[in-house]
């Protein structure tokens, strides 16, 4: 995909720009300079401060988990999200 492509692909979808020169082109400049649209900015800009979760012997077990709930909540919907909480 081009530069422009990626943009247009972030403003059309929300997902991040994958390329780093995609977010030096006029077409995301513009967007993100638009006061409605600072959030995906903020989205962008905080992706450099993630990582990866720790390692612990109970992360396989953690992910079971979360796999679990998301089931339940997303395709069973069987489960309100407060009770995915609990």
């Amino acid at each position: 995909m081009s530069d422009e492509q990626v943009a247009q692909n972030h403003i059309k979808t929300g997902v991040l720009p994958t390329t780093y020169s995609s977010v030096e082109t006029d077409t995301l400049k513009n967007f993100w300079a638009d006061e409605k649209n600072e959030g995906y900015k903020i989205s962008y800009e905080q992706v450099k401060d993630a990582s990866a979760p720790a390692m612990s012997m109970y992360t396989s077990e953690w992910n079971s988990a979360v796999r679990s709930v998301y089931s339940e909540l997303i395709q069973a919907r069987d489960i309100t999200p407060d009770q995915a909480f609990r």
